[in-house]
């Protein structure tokens, strides 16, 4: 019912402004076997499909790409691109969208308006952000560079700051869930096995960035 699934990482919703009710007052019905539905507009779909490819997969995976590029080129003609860009920096989201674009622009050569881009484009990238982006564009694989995507979106250091401690300290509710435990006396384990995850991974992006 939200594109940003602050259900389960809850610090989002403290660093992402994004207003469900103007989503779906915008959004579309369709009939589909004899019944109306909604859909969300293509403007609100675009940055859906743009979230949920930088959030939950790290910018990794050509078929999220070609989504995209085929809900660009369906809707070419209706895409109201600067409502598009006017939400994307309401919502704070701008950061995430803007290098999904680009990938899809410089990767699968899909023409996106150059206002939209010079619209979305942080005013300031720092050398971490722009390297990760550089690297994915490279097609080199990056575990779980979701997370530090994610937090690298972020405007504020108490939302990153928030954000890191629910990633790396999850609740037993959300450790459970993930890792498949079967019963609570296995959750130690399962905070040992979160940790040297994290480490693993820490230690591999290092490693990527000195190489």
């Amino acid at each position: 019912w939200e594109l940003m699934n602050v259900t389960r990482v809850k610090s989002r919703s403290k660093s992402y402004r994004i207003n469900m009710d103007e989503i779906w007052q915008s959004s579309r019905v369709i009939e589909v076997e004899d019944r109306n539905v909604k859909i969300l507009s293509p403007e609100h779909c675009l940055m859906d499909l743009c979230l949920h490819l930088t959030l939950h997969h790290g910018l990794s995976g050509l078929i999220w790409f070609v989504d995209i590029a085929k809900l660009i080129e369906h809707y070419k003609n209706e895409i109201d691109w600067n409502s598009f860009v006017e939400d994307c920096l309401k919502y704070k989201i701008y950061r995430s969208v803007y290098y999904t674009l680009c990938y899809v622009k410089e990767n699968l050569g899909y023409q996106i308006p150059q206002f939209v881009l010079d619209g979305l484009k942080p005013k300031r990238q720092n050398f971490l952000e722009r390297k990760i982006f550089d690297l994915i564009l490279s097609g080199a694989a990056l575990d779980n560079v979701r997370f530090l995507f994610t937090l690298l979106t972020m405007e504020n250091l108490s939302d990153r700051l928030r954000f890191l401690r629910e990633i790396t300290l999850p609740s037993a509710k959300v450790l459970s869930a993930r890792y498949n435990l079967s019963s609570n006396r296995h959750i130690p384990q399962g905070y040992i096995f979160h940790f040297k995850s994290i480490l693993s991974s820490v230690s591999k992006f290092i490693y990527r960035l000195s190489a």
